[in-house]
């Protein structure tokens, strides 16, 4: 006979996973369902996997930290190449980020597999002192300032199970870890008001559906028009010359609460105090609540639920870390893990069906009603002009349906554009100034702004924009930018 337990921690996790399913603002996505897949696939194979053999999966995490953590000295010394232009440094992600959230976990991991072995005969494992040596290392070389958080979040949790502390000294190790983040802030201040400005914004989002929020996918479909009407009250603020299309935001707590509301963070609050609470059964469960405390304080920061491998380490991890027993199946193995089988064909084989449409969204247009609501596949498209190459006829139909779950500057231009070819000024001169109003250190929107009121002979409104256009600062002044502003120039002489 073997058992299956049915754990306390997993009744909020189910619940927050149907609510994210039913409760959309965008529709479900075909051809990204095999992420989804591949996660419950994960958590599906670890629930079943022996517990008495899960160390090895743990070895196996800190295995990872260590390949990625050459790659990035190989990168370092130009043995092998980044996968982003802009940083040295990658690892096998495609910025520095994630790989420095991953190294986070796995250098806790390490260092609780260390205290453990020394726990146990009074000498650190050899193995794990050295991996951690290297996991720091690549860390250090990520820069990620997020991954150093959550590595200190991490260790406190290790460090309070190994000497015992009191609750009053967790709640006084809060202000240290917001003390240390006030301290990293200052490493990249630019790039943390970015953030900021965003965290702002969301917060604001929020406040629209406190109770239930906007539904999945709404994040992304409203933020930019929120950061829109955020410059258009506070014009002049420092944080123009830092917005940017987003794409994410930064922090999956306020992502949660923006598109899930209350009812969200009251189920992932539930989820993580039956995790955190329950008393830890072996060494092993401490080391892994110390990679969760890492993986949260990490997500306070950055995006790892964007990014696939971390999605797939936190459903794993999901699987793992133990919580209050509600009910225990006794069933014969072959059907425990008949049943296991049947589920696991299941997931995959949605997975895979759906991978397919993903890998060939952007080569056969067939395809189209699988992919439409991807966002990402659909802003690649519109940038691309792929809309305007399978259908002609329908171009700004479906770059109002791209802007509707992913609005960006540049599809708000496109749509300007076709409007105004149309004679639908109007509506042109709304994008135009939606587009502007969201990332006001760009003056793409405004040159065709300028353009369209010389059109209408709207010589009043054309010197206005035209000035400010001149007059704004841009974050970065190329080609095309002093391309249009000296077209604008000559013709405000010419009208002066």
């Amino acid at each position: 006979m073997s058992s299956l337990v049915l754990r306390s921690g997993e009744m909020p996790l189910l619940l927050l996973c149907l609510l994210a399913c039913f409760h959309r603002d965008v529709s479900v996505d075909m051809s990204s369902l095999w992420r989804t897949g591949a996660a419950v696939s994960v958590y599906l194979a670890i629930r079943l996997f022996p517990e008495k053999h899960r160390r090895l999966l743990l070895y196996g995490f800190v295995l990872w930290g260590l390949v990625e953590s050459v790659v990035a000295m190989f990168q370092q010394i130009g043995l092998l190449e980044s996968n982003h232009r802009a940083f040295d440094v990658t690892g096998t992600f495609g910025n520095p980020g994630p790989l420095g959230g991953l190294l986070g976990m796995a250098g806790v991991l390490a260092l609780g597999m260390a205290c453990g072995r020394w726990r146990r005969s009074g000498k650190p494992a050899t193995w794990a002192v050295l991996s951690l040596a290297v996991i720091l290392c690549g860390l250090s070389l990520s820069g990620s300032r997020a991954g150093w958080m959550g590595i200190l979040a991490g260790v406190g949790v290790l460090c309070g199970s190994a000497f015992h502390f009191s609750r009053r000294t967790y709640i006084i190790g809060v202000p240290v870890l917001c003390l240390c983040a006030v301290g990293l802030y200052f490493l990249k201040p630019a790039s943390a008001d970015g953030r900021l400005l965003i965290w702002y914004n969301t917060l604001v989002m929020w406040a629209d559906n406190p109770l239930f929020g906007t539904g999945t996918g709404g994040w992304l479909a409203n933020y930019m028009h929120f950061q829109a009407d955020f410059f258009v009250l506070h014009p002049v603020s420092s944080w123009g010359m830092l917005a940017d299309n987003a794409v994410c935001p930064y922090n999956e707590f306020l992502r949660i609460a923006a598109e899930q509301g209350l009812l969200g963070l009251v189920l992932v609050g539930w989820m993580l105090c039956e995790w955190l609470r329950y008393p830890s059964v072996t060494w092993e469960d401490t080391c892994l609540k110390g990679m969760l405390a890492a993986f949260l304080a990490f997500a306070f920061f950055s995006y790892p639920l964007d990014v696939f491998p971390l999605t797939l380490a936190f459903a794993a991890m999901s699987g793992m870390i133990r919580s209050r027993p509600l009910k225990v199946f006794r069933l014969p193995s072959r059907v425990k893990y008949a049943l296991g089988g049947v589920g696991l064909f299941a997931v995959l084989s949605v997975s895979l069906w759906s991978y397919r449409i993903y890998r060939d969204a952007l080569s056969d247009w067939s395809l189209f009603p699988f992919f439409r609501y991807n966002p990402e596949v659909m802003d690649i498209c519109a940038q691309t002009g792929r809309l305007r190459e399978h259908a002609p006829q329908k171009e700004l139909e479906l770059l109002e349906e791209t802007a509707r779950i992913i609005p960006t500057v540049e599809t708000y231009c496109a749509m300007g554009r076709i409007h105004e070819r149309k004679g639908n000024y109007g509506r042109a001169e709304a994008c135009y100034r939606e587009a502007a109003d969201m990332i006001p250190s760009r003056i793409t929107a405004k040159y065709h702004l300028f353009n369209l009121y010389l059109a209408r002979k709207d010589t009043a409104s054309a010197v206005r924009i035209g000035k400010e256009l001149l007059n704004r600062p841009v974050k970065v002044e190329g080609t095309k930018t002093l391309r249009m502003k000296g077209e604008v120039r000559r013709k405000l002489k010419k009208l002066n």
